[in-house]
């Protein structure tokens, strides 16, 4: 459940939790998750929002050219990092 409900976090409603640790994290009896602490968390974009999914899916049918380009688009990689 904790990824699926990291990856709705981001991708559906674009905000990234970044503390996500056991104290702020709890599974509830009914099996939902609760987050707490929104000290660090941030809204991303909706260009961003798609070039993550783009990335997931390169990821998934194992483009990692492609997915490298998503990278530079969100700049975690520097334009002209040798990907290869």
């Amino acid at each position: 459940h904790g990824v699926v409900s990291g990856l709705r976090q981001l991708l559906e409603f674009g905000l990234f939790h970044a503390d996500p640790h056991a104290g702020n994290i709890f599974a509830l009896d009914d099996g939902r998750i609760a987050y707490v602490d929104f000290g660090n968390v941030a809204e991303i974009s909706e260009s961003n929002k798609e070039i993550l999914i783009d990335a997931v899916v390169h990821a998934v049918n194992e483009d990692y050219k492609e997915m490298a380009g998503d990278f530079v688009k969100l700049g975690f990689l520097a334009p002209g990092t040798d990907v290869k």
